[in-house]
């Protein structure tokens, strides 16, 4: 098994991508994504599902050394600071909509699967973080005050856990855990 191989351990026989999906903190710092490889996994999301197509997610992109990158970073917290600096690119994904509900929610939910089901079928993964300063993305970038920013995601190629901190790279080597299905179906009618 490869640092980047981490199946989902499952009775069902799921899609390779889907199964393989997972998010690594450990990426190859050397590793250049070109515009596009980017520009295909954007594509993927535009054409997300999106209620009355209304395709409410917006990207701002961001290539490791430049400017967006760096803006980027200087807004995540916490441990995101220690590994996402690696990752090739780093995509800020926003919603807007005169008011924003669970269906926009929903929709760019929809569009970040696309984005990282399409990265993952290019051999690259992805990471999507909530820890970073939501008020400091609006300020750096000068976000209309229509776009509300949810997540920043990670692209890049996979890495030795090794190079993370111990606490970290024991998170990365740790197997995948989901829920048991029996707690995620409701029981409906008796």
């Amino acid at each position: 098994m490869s640092f980047s191989d981490k199946p989902a351990a499952t009775d069902a026989e799921l899609h390779e991508l889907i199964a393989n999906r997972w998010s690594p903190r450990s990426f190859d710092s050397s590793h250049i994504i070109s515009d596009n490889e980017l520009e295909t996994i954007i594509e993927a999301a535009r054409w997300s599902p999106s209620s009355m197509n209304a395709q409410p997610w917006r990207f701002l992109l961001g290539k490791r050394g430049d400017k967006n990158f760096q803006g980027l970073v200087s807004c995540l917290e916490g441990n995101n600071l220690d590994w996402a600096p690696n990752a090739s690119a780093l995509i800020l994904v926003g919603i807007t909509a005169e008011k924003i509900t669970k269906a926009e929610t929903f929709d760019a939910g929809l569009a970040v699967h696309a984005l990282c089901t399409q990265a993952l079928a290019m051999n690259l993964h992805t990471h999507q973080m909530g820890g970073f300063n939501r008020n400091r993305v609006k300020e750096v970038f000068s976000i209309p005050v229509n776009i509300d920013p949810i997540v920043i995601i990670a692209v890049g190629k996979v890495s030795d856990p090794q190079k993370l901190k111990a606490e970290l790279a024991a998170r990365e080597l740790a197997p995948r855990i989901r829920k048991p299905l029996n707690e995620l179906i409701l029981p409906g009618l008796n």
